[in-house]
């Protein structure tokens, strides 16, 4: 075991020098993730034979960290490097860290929780700023309509139940975030598995629901929790996610394009048809978004590499532009964000508080409210 100081000396050199390559080069060399877990694994390993239940709790976390972060990247949220970057951490950062906010058998939440928190509340500022007004109001008509809403709602209300379910197996105490990660995975997934029968099969585990747990249905407190998460969810994946579109991503002329460039379409080839396919891990709108069978159906002409594409690729773009086969001039290309400064801002916030910014949250809010509101009686 590592003398504390020695430890946090290490997260933070590890830190510093992962967002320096993203920054510069968007990518993370693998030693460096090799390097951090072997340092993982020394600093860990003791604990098999002196404190075999600390030890147990440290493998769940990872197991879970793992799964997470493959499952992230399935869905594009982050890249394979991002997604290992998380493994590191969760592995690097001590479970006795993980103190108020802690989420039984995958403590490592917390710095999930640290890291989006800041990146959503940079993400809110920066759109409220580059926005106009007008753009802000046809984004919320097009995130508050009722096709939208009325989806949103039998997710969140089966999806809920099931995740309902998987804590009260595992004795979890319910956690707002943690839910709302495994139901953000479970639709995609789920929407990758059924395809068209996504909606119908939704349908029918509400009705199943229905009739096995129609009290809950009786509760307002039920549908108070439900509309509030509804509203989170239309806002903070929907309506947010619907302004990065418009103002974190341009349209490149094919004649444009340099490598390196991240394209949030592809290029696809079916029947000898050629057309361009959003390849962004969320839709703007439940219409056009086409489950990962149906793209299963069509042959990508080039991937889309985290790395961005290469003169190869566009070389083989251009060619088909050239011999007529694409019908458009643009393509969509992504402004690119490092993303390893931000996690690794999360595991120091981690650190400082022990706990996840929303507990404080929860804790100092109320109490400076409460300040606030004696000062002026």
């Amino acid at each position: 075991m590592f003398p504390y100081p020695v430890l946090v000396s290490f997260i933070i050199v590890f830190g510093i020098l992962t967002s320096w390559e993203d920054i510069k080069h968007f990518k993370i060399p693998n030693y460096y993730i090799l390097f951090a877990l072997l340092f993982a694994f020394l600093e860990n390993a003791s604990y098999a034979f002196t404190a075999q239940e600390y030890f147990i709790s440290f493998i769940i976390n990872a197991g879970f960290s793992l799964l997470v972060g493959y499952g992230l990247w399935l869905i594009r949220i982050w890249t394979a490097a991002d997604g290992k970057l998380f493994f590191a951490y969760s592995l690097l950062v001590p479970l006795s860290v993980y103190y108020l906010g802690y989420v039984k058998y995958f403590p490592s939440m917390i710095i999930m929780i640290n890291t989006f928190v800041p990146i959503f509340l940079f993400l809110v500022i920066n759109l409220l700023v580059k926005t106009s007004t007008q753009e802000k109001i046809m984004m919320l008509k097009k995130t508050f309509n009722r096709a939208t809403i009325m989806n949103m709602f039998l997710i969140i209300t089966v999806m809920s139940w099931f995740v309902g379910i998987l804590f009260g197996f595992l004795h979890i105490p319910r956690n707002f975030f943690l839910s709302f990660l495994i139901i953000f995975l479970m639709f995609f997934i789920l929407r990758a598995k059924l395809g068209k029968n996504f909606t119908k099969t939704l349908l029918i585990c509400l009705l199943v629901r229905i009739i096995l747990d129609y009290q809950t249905f009786l509760y307002l407190s039920f549908w108070i929790g439900t509309i509030k998460t509804l509203i989170f969810f239309l806002l903070a994946v929907f309506f947010v996610f619907n302004m990065g579109v418009l103002k974190f991503n341009s349209n490149v002329n094919i004649k444009d394009l340099k490598p390196g460039m991240l394209l949030s379409e592809i290029i696809v080839e079916k029947d000898g048809k050629y057309s361009k396919s959003l390849t962004l891990p969320m839709p703007t709108r439940f219409a056009i978004l086409k489950s990962l069978i149906e793209r299963a159906k069509e042959s990508a002409v080039i991937s889309c590499p985290s790395s961005g594409i290469t003169k190869e690729d566009i070389k083989k773009i251009q060619q088909l532009k050239k011999e007529g086969k694409l019908d458009f001039d643009h393509l969509m290309v992504q402004q690119t964000v490092s993303f390893a400064p931000f996690l690794f801002l999360g595991v120091l916030l981690t650190i400082i508080l022990k706990g996840s910014i929303i507990s404080y949250a929860k804790i100092f809010i109320p109490y400076f409210w409460a300040k606030f509101i004696s000062f002026f009686v």
